[in-house]
């Protein structure tokens, strides 16, 4: 958009047409009738109503496999990939998840029992039945420093890019240990928007700098398998997404990049709107590789992918709130949940439904600010304070380095930057999006002098272009005399100004109506912040 919404889709890559905008807004309007009506969303006490049994269920054979995947799934050796190594297996077509349909909820050894269309991640047997060869993926630098690779996935089939952002002076031989962020990007995005718009590769610089975070790398895969939305887990019928992020791209990782950790505290999945879901998602599907997740302006009940869209059991057991309330964890995974209080897609609401159903050892951290909307403008700005918070733990050091952060004043500094972390009070809390105040962008007095604006640009270009017509009409018949360069040249500058600055008119309102249907940008100065 020109303003506002179009800006935030030129950055992020949310909607390439006009029927896809459209589609988000009805798709909203489904989703929240929808969990409306069943309850989906809402925060749900531990075991209490909201929770059914078939989230029980999933939940249960979740925390079973993490219980059990520490000693049973092993780690392919991390090797340093060069040019002699042997080639990985050729580039095939995704592999869709099994087709085979299940009447009820089933556990598995390999992941969250089976609802509906789900379908199990890989078996340990199979990852580990791969040859060494095929999880390295050999990475190019790019005049930015931010590596590059096209690489399939083993067992999924999946054949995608993935970027990773080293800091300054990494090598695989430096002797340093480094710590991994999975980092995802929404729909429609791509990994870029990740490195662009959220700023990482700066932003990660400044933290391992700062002494707030170890030695760090962050890893972009992209998850646009096809055309559709994001599915996060493996549905019958579709490429194995969760196999991709949560076990192939982890398995990549530390065979291209020897001297990152093997330790789950030292790895964290993060993600912004739908990859914001995902990075939940993983972290509650894959614990023993994930030790921190932090979920930036997540829905909670699933709104996009095949997750929404297969039935009310499949949603409702997906729901992140609900695993969290069915769950007994062991291992203890910290999550960090984002969502401004005036996002339209309710993501506050999403932190504090977590936050409600979340059990001990694991943690729930949430930041809801007032205002902020669902744009990249509050994702950037919030990303410094999740590394800090990321770095607080002293495992996450003790995971990459050894030993715990030493003391210094960069720690007064990290705690400034955590003290951004806004935690609303129980009293405060409201069941839906904040409403904007009355002139902001989303308003419906901005709409409106948007709207009157772009029709007297209009009215003028149509009185402009028809006094233009009579005055060479009058030229043509001899009743007046032809204009000298002068005039003329005023006359033609004039016009143009008009012409232009009627186009920037209407442009901006064209952008103010797609940013009120998509609720992205909430203040002027995300809008701002778009340019």
């Amino acid at each position: 958009m020109a303003v506002g919404g179009l800006l935030i889709n030129r950055h992020g890559q949310y909607l390439q047409t006009v029927g896809d905008l459209v589609g988000v807004h009805a798709t909203e309007s489904t989703d929240s009738a929808s969990a409306a009506a069943s309850g989906g969303g809402s925060a749900a006490a531990p075991g209490g109503a909201g929770v059914s049994g078939a989230t029980r269920r999933l939940a249960a054979a979740t925390e079973e496999v993490a219980r059990s995947a520490v000693g049973d799934r092993g780690t392919v050796a991390a090797v340093p990939t060069t040019q002699a190594d042997a080639p990985a297996e050729p580039a095939r077509a995704a592999t869709a998840a099994p087709t085979a349909t299940t009447a009820a909820p089933s556990t598995t050894s390999t992941g969250p029992a089976l609802v509906g269309d789900v379908r199990p991640l890989a078996a340990a047997a199979q990852l580990d039945a791969v040859p060494a060869s095929a999880w390295r993926a050999t990475f190019t630098k790019g005049a930015d420093g931010v590596l590059t690779a096209t690489w399939t996935g083993p067992v999924s089939g999946i054949s995608l890019e993935v970027k990773v952002v080293v800091p300054s002076g990494y090598s695989a031989a430096d002797g340093r240990g480094y710590g991994v962020i999975e980092a995802l990007h929404g729909y429609r995005g791509t990994p870029d928007s990740m490195i662009g718009a959220l700023e990482s590769p700066s932003a990660l610089q400044a933290a391992i700098d700062a002494h707030r975070i170890p030695p760090s790398i962050i890893v972009i895969p992209s998850l646009n398998a096809d055309d559709n939305a994001h599915d996060c887990a493996n549905l019958a019928g579709r490429p194995a997404v969760g196999t991709w992020v949560a076990q192939e791209i982890p398995r990549m990782v530390r065979a291209s990049f020897p001297n990152v950790t093997g330790q789950r505290e030292g790895w964290m999945a993060l993600g912004i709107s739908a990859g914001a879901y995902c990075a939940g998602w993983a972290a509650l599907a894959q614990p023993e590789t994930f030790g921190s997740a932090a979920v930036m302006s997540s829905y909670d009940r699933p709104a996009e992918g095949g997750l929404a869209t297969s039935g009310d059991a499949v949603a409702d057991a997906y729901t992140l709130s609900h695993l969290l309330a069915a769950s007994h964890p062991v291992l203890g995974t910290r999550f960090y949940a984002l969502g401004a209080q005036d996002d339209a897609l309710k993501s506050a609401q999403t932190a504090w439904s977590m936050a409600e159903a979340v059990h001990a050892p694991d943690t729930v951290t949430t930041d809801t600010p007032p205002t902020g909307g669902h744009a990249w403008s509050l994702w950037s700005a919030r990303f410094p304070a999740v590394l800090a918070w990321w770095g607080s733990d002293p495992a996450v050091w003790n995971a990459v380095e050894g030993a715990a952060p030493s003391t210094s004043a960069t720690r007064t500094a990290d705690a400034a930057l955590l003290g951004t972390i806004t935690d609303t009070p129980r009293s405060q809390r409201n069941a839906g999006p904040v409403t904007p105040g009355t002139w902001a962008p989303v308003g419906a007095p901005v709409l409106g002098v948007a709207a009157a604006a772009s029709a007297l640009c209009v009215a003028a270009l149509i009185l402009v272009a028809r006094r233009r017509g009579r005055v060479l009409a009058a030229v043509r018949a001899g009743e007046r005399r032809r204009a000298g360069p002068v005039l003329a040249v005023s006359g033609w500058a004039g016009r143009v100004v008009l012409v232009a600055g009627c186009a920037v008119v209407i442009a901006c309102a064209l952008g103010l109506a797609g940013n009120a249907v998509t609720g992205y940008c909430t203040t002027w100065a995300a809008i701002l912040a778009s340019f």
